[in-house]
């Protein structure tokens, strides 16, 4: 029976869903055909950031020059690249297991910018890459650190994510 919200004295009405208009709950069979309860259901959207697998374009800080370049960067299960050109071969692949990240706007005047450390022929080298849209910028952020922290998983023990030495997880948490 539908339901009165005046007290029986008005015009608004609605019916409560899961009740047919004979006051008897709908049956299994009929329940989303006859209530429309499939509008309820919904799942998330699926984020790539979160299983570590990204690809945008990034303003990269030059290495001689303090200009800001755009460059592609492709983040895999195991590996950073970065390109010059979107057609040519990679200009740096760099490892997530050797790579640190960071927030870095007070090092390179960007408000929405990131610090990527690693260690290229014995010495660090610091990458400084920013983007106007900081929601991009926490992506990247999120997915390098999980990323490297899978890559941690999978190098440490044959997989086991119990063991760690306390090199990588200060290196990772630092």
């Amino acid at each position: 029976m539908p339901y009165s919200g005046n007290g029986g004295r008005g015009s608004c009405s609605f019916k409560i869903p899961g009740i047919t208009s004979s006051g008897r709950p709908c049956n299994d069979k009929n329940l989303f055909k006859n209530c429309k309860i499939q509008k309820l259901i919904r799942y998330p959207p699926l984020r790539p950031y979160l299983l570590g697998i990204m690809d945008s374009f990034l303003m990269k800080k030059g290495r001689e020059d303090p200009r800001y370049f755009p460059r592609r960067f492709v983040l895999d299960p195991t590996t950073l690249r970065y390109y010059v050109k979107e057609k040519s071969n990679p200009k740096a692949v760099i490892k997530l297991v050797d790579l640190d990240v960071c927030l870095a706007p007070q090092k390179c005047s960007k408000p929405y910018s990131l610090q990527l450390s690693y260690l290229k022929d014995g010495s660090t080298r610091h990458l400084y890459v920013y983007h106007d849209d900081p929601e991009l910028v926490m992506q990247w952020y999120h997915a390098l650190r999980i990323g490297k922290l899978g890559a941690l998983k999978k190098g440490c023990s044959g997989g086991n994510a119990n063991v760690y030495t306390p090199e990588s997880v200060v290196s990772f948490l630092g």
